[in-house]
């Protein structure tokens, strides 16, 4: 499968292929890694896709704060940890594309990759069932 690389401290997913008929790279800006390095660094495969899924949690932080959260109808979730985490459009309420997480200079993250609402749609797509996400710092 062709790989997808996530740099968190680049905030940025690249997406390669050499033997898929499909642009040899594409670079999309990401949220990922905010709170406590949630974003294992790794080796993955894509397990499991929905096409949208309301997403709901909470997460003991190490400052002892807790952090919940209850968000309905999240897209293109591409799920590549056992722990929950996944590549997914934003989530946001409103359209919030490539150059605004860019532009935004912090990440919201809880340990998914939220890529734009411009770039999900297509990272969906391409990123086929058992496709390796490599994840590092």
């Amino acid at each position: 499968m062709a790989p997808s690389d996530i740099g968190k401290a680049l905030g940025a997913v690249a997406s390669y292929s050499a033997a898929r008929d499909v642009p040899a790279a594409r670079v999309i800006f990401c949220d990922a890694n905010a709170y406590d390095n949630c974003t294992p660094d790794g080796d993955f495969k894509i397990w499991l896709k929905y096409q949208s899924q309301d997403m709901s949690g909470n997460l003991a932080l190490s400052n002892g704060q807790q952090e919940n959260w209850n968000v309905k109808g999240v897209g293109f979730v591409n799920y590549f940890s056992k722990t929950g985490c996944a590549i997914h459009r934003i989530a946001t309420q409103s359209a919030y594309n490539d150059s605004d997480i860019q532009a935004m200079g912090r990440n919201t993250s809880h340990g998914c990759v939220g890529i734009g609402w411009d770039q999900a749609e297509w990272f969906y797509n391409w990123c086929l069932m058992g496709t390796t996400v490599h994840v590092q710092a």
